[in-house]
């Protein structure tokens, strides 16, 4: 008995990715079509390939058989976004090295994505090349010059055919390029239509519109060891060690040096497109010491031990957020509470509190570098901005330099962890 027509709708939406194709349907009233907003999808589920694609872009395929007919429509939305639609249901997802990063679900008669989780068992659909050769398929959106693979036995053999000239938005094969029709058994499937003026159906979250990218991620989730490794400058001069403990960064130990001098971990990034530093910091034993991070714009010449300029933010011994713009030479013996503004601004969880300072631009033209930070709310899963606009000097290098940090009295110990340290960079044009 074949399948009716809303298996093969949910099998498409919810097994087999874009262009899965299952057993040929029965037609039955539209009526009896019941269709519900899914809550969940696989981190594999997108079978495209956005590497040249367009924001705009755009493709349909329709699905036929026994007289049904399924619709898909995928589109670029933003850089690295993609809405499908299957008929009336409808995906929004962030895809990320070819899966599935962030997933929203809607149905054609809401008015908005709906937030659903990210299944991370990959599936995989393989198929057995039997046979391939090199041919012309027209389909309605035009005629292709495809190569076509070919399995199954005798009357139950499926062709697919994929072309160079065909975008690979659906389904694709790297050496063959992007799907243009499905031969099989009882249904056939082919690209309809494709264009380059695709617009969102619903308005888009918040990150989809974000104009930068990750240059560097550390979420230390590495074997427990006295090395960070990830290109980081670790300087344990004081006594104090740098470890990775538990998956996230620990500073913890005895001050044995100078009473509050610096114990860092350092990295350089490219001064060009920097955007922003961001860091979690969870207390561990912190009454004795001060902690934070810092972005270091300036120094007065390249040589190596030539001394930073920027802006530190960080807590006092006291517990309270304050920042100051200083040198790397003053930051070695300073006291957060003596030389530091306070920041007014509430801590949504002071047990783990994520900051980030980024590089604006103000004046009338934006011309003028500025530094801003930011704590994040995990309440509404945004930044909240509490200062702005604090001076951004540049000087000799083309670098910056970032830095998470601890320091406290000698004699004294203290054990902070530091999580999920990230530098994001301008997204290129």
């Amino acid at each position: 008995m074949r399948a009716p027509a809303l298996v093969l709708l949910l099998a498409i939406t919810t097994g087999l990715g874009c262009g899965g194709v299952a057993e040929p349907p029965a037609k039955v009233p539209a009526a009896l079509v019941v269709v519900k907003r899914p809550t969940e999808c696989a981190v594999t589920q997108y079978r495209g390939d956005l590497s040249g694609a367009r924001v705009g872009q755009w493709m349909t395929y329709k699905t036929e058989a026994s007289g049904a007919t399924v619709t898909h429509t995928v589109k670029v939305v933003a850089d690295g976004w993609v809405e499908y639609w299957i008929d009336s249901l409808g995906y929004l997802w962030e895809v990320k090295a070819g899966r599935i990063a962030t997933a929203w679900a809607a149905l054609k008669n809401e008015t908005s994505w709906t937030p659903i989780a990210v299944n991370q068992t990959e599936t995989s659909e393989l198929y057995l090349r039997a046979t391939s050769g090199d041919g012309t398929k027209r389909v309605p959106a035009g005629e292709f010059a495809c190569h076509w693979t070919e399995t199954g036995i005798n009357n139950s053999a499926t062709r697919r055919w994929y072309s160079t000239g065909c975008g690979r938005l659906f389904q694709f094969v790297p050496e063959s390029g992007g799907l243009v029709a499905i031969d099989a058994p009882g249904s056939k499937t082919w690209l309809d239509s494709q264009g380059e003026n695709g617009t969102p159906t619903f308005d888009l979250p918040k990150a989809a519109a974000r104009d930068w990218i990750e240059a560097f991620s550390d979420d230390f989730q590495r074997a427990d060891g006295a090395s960070l490794g990830e290109k980081w400058y670790e300087y344990e001069d004081q006594g104090v060690a740098i470890t990775v403990e538990k998956g996230c960064c620990r500073f913890s130990g005895k001050c044995t040096g100078k009473p509050y001098f610096l114990t860092s971990l350092e990295l350089d990034t490219p001064r060009a497109n920097f955007r922003a530093f961001e860091v979690t910091l969870i207390p561990d034993q912190v009454a004795a010491c001060e902690y934070g991070i810092a972005v270091l714009t300036s120094r007065p010449n390249t040589n190596p031990n030539a001394s930073w300029m920027g802006l530190w933010l960080g807590f006092d011994l006291s517990g309270k957020l304050r920042r100051v713009l200083g040198d790397t030479i003053s930051a070695n013996s300073s006291i957060l509470a003596l030389v530091g503004n306070e920041m007014k601004a509430k801590l949504p969880d002071p047990k783990c509190v994520r900051l980030k300072i980024e590089r604006g631009a103000m004046g009338n033209q934006g011309q003028t570098k500025c530094l801003n930070i930011y704590v994040w709310d995990p309440a509404t899963s945004e930044y909240n901005l509490i200062e702005k606009n604090l001076m951004c000097l540049e000087g000799a290098g083309a670098d910056y330099r970032v830095m998470i940090w601890g320091r406290c009295d000698k004699g004294a110990s203290y054990s902070f962890y530091a999580d999920d340290a990230k530098i994001l960079e301008k997204k290129p044009k």
